[in-house]
């Protein structure tokens, strides 16, 4: 806004005419991260934050829209007064600068507690404090919303209405769907980091809270983590890159803890078979150009990555790899056999041999028994 009353947009969009409503959000959400009083401490970041505010206003409501558009190609300087509604009309006087007032509200609020918004010379309210919060979500202020939460905190101290208190619970529960939209932000472009930074502000806000809603907003970020790293997990496997894999893997584990939900055990263990199942894509590989030593380092790795979680499916896997490496080395013993190479033979036949140990599943015992037999005949 001027004082010249006059709609000042272009900051906010070059061309308001052609700006998309995604590109109108975009730098709305520019703006007032960098005027917001919170974070802006010059002395004209007031009156810039209420101008953005204004502006976006103007610009996201489709009929406001239009009225804009049309006052501009008619050679028109749309004013305030263009846009008033009756919820907002100040018409006693018409010499009355909209823009001023709001500016010097805002001077008013800030010179009394240095608070922003919420605080002015009439009583405050619980909703002061709602439309605030609400304000610094808009434009994914997380954290000015939950210190505006403290303050509102303090305000409902020793009050029993229960519209104030059901206020105050519907102020965190937008306060961690904020940190919920933070960590989806972060996982679509592969930050797992920020994801679980955000996870963690949204768990110390939580924290000694019994609210089942709030809880389970909760679990539902950790899972989403947790899935975030499941994906980063497949996108190695895809490029044969198993220790990146597994790099992500340890991380997920490390994220859920020592105690997590069954949901969460659940994805852990896809997370293990799908790497095993990559191990096992590398040994058929192997055993493919006839590269058995590779094939037994990439069972040893992953006979290792399991070490501590061999469950039924996991051992069933680990033993068809083992099944695979002996077939490789029973090819091999033909290969030798039918040029007539003994010696070669009983060579592989020994390695076969040390690599089963002192495993006694009987489909294994099985091969090493079918290789004695190729010999000896």
């Amino acid at each position: 806004f001027r004082k010249s009353k006059y709609i000042n947009v272009t900051k906010l969009v070059c061309q308001t005419t052609s700006a998309t409503p995604e590109a109108i959000k975009q730098a709305h959400r520019r703006l007032a991260k960098k005027w917001h009083p919170d974070v802006n401490k010059s002395p004209e970041a007031g009156a810039r934050f209420v101008e953005a505010q204004r502006a976006y206003e103007v610009l996201i409501n489709p009929q406001k829209r239009a009225t804009y558009d049309s006052l501009i190609a008619n050679g028109r300087r749309p004013t305030s007064d263009h846009f008033r509604t009756e919820r907002t009309s100040t018409r006693r006087d018409p010499t009355v600068d909209f823009e001023e007032i709001l500016r010097d509200l805002y001077r008013r609020r800030s010179s009394q507690t240095g608070a922003g918004f919420t605080s002015e010379r009439r009583t405050q309210t619980i909703d002061d404090f709602v439309a605030e919060v609400e304000s610094n979500i808009s434009v994914n202020y997380t954290e000015g919303a939950r210190s505006v939460y403290t303050r509102a905190e303090q305000f409902a101290r020793g009050k029993t209405d229960s519209s104030i208190l059901d206020k105050l619970r519907r102020m965190r529960i937008s306060i961690i769907d904020a940190y919920s939209r933070e960590a989806q932000n972060n996982i679509s472009i592969n930050y797992q980091d920020g994801a679980r930074s955000a996870y963690r502000k949204a768990e110390e806000f939580v924290r000694g809270s019994t609210d089942q809603v709030m809880l389970g907003k909760l679990s539902s970020m950790k899972v989403a983590i947790i899935d975030g790293y499941s994906g980063q997990v497949t996108r190695n496997i895809l490029i044969n890159y198993m220790d990146g894999a597994r790099t992500e893997y340890k991380k997920a584990e490390e994220f859920a803890g020592k105690t997590p939900e069954q949901v969460i055990l659940n994805r852990l263990k896809a997370m293990r078979m799908d790497i095993l199942d990559g191990y096992f894509n590398d040994i058929r590989r192997d055993m493919s150009i006839s590269y058995i030593d590779g094939a037994i380092t990439t069972y040893k790795k992953a006979e290792q990555f399991v070490e501590r979680q061999r469950d039924s499916d996991v051992l069933e896997r680990l033993k068809r790899m083992r099944i695979a490496v002996l077939d490789g080395y029973s090819a091999s013993i033909q290969n030798d056999l039918g040029i007539n190479y003994t010696a070669g033979a009983q060579s592989s036949y020994r390695k076969a041999e040390y690599f089963v140990g002192r495993d006694q599943d009987s489909d294994i015992l099985k091969r090493l028994e079918n290789m004695r037999k190729l010999i000896k005949k």
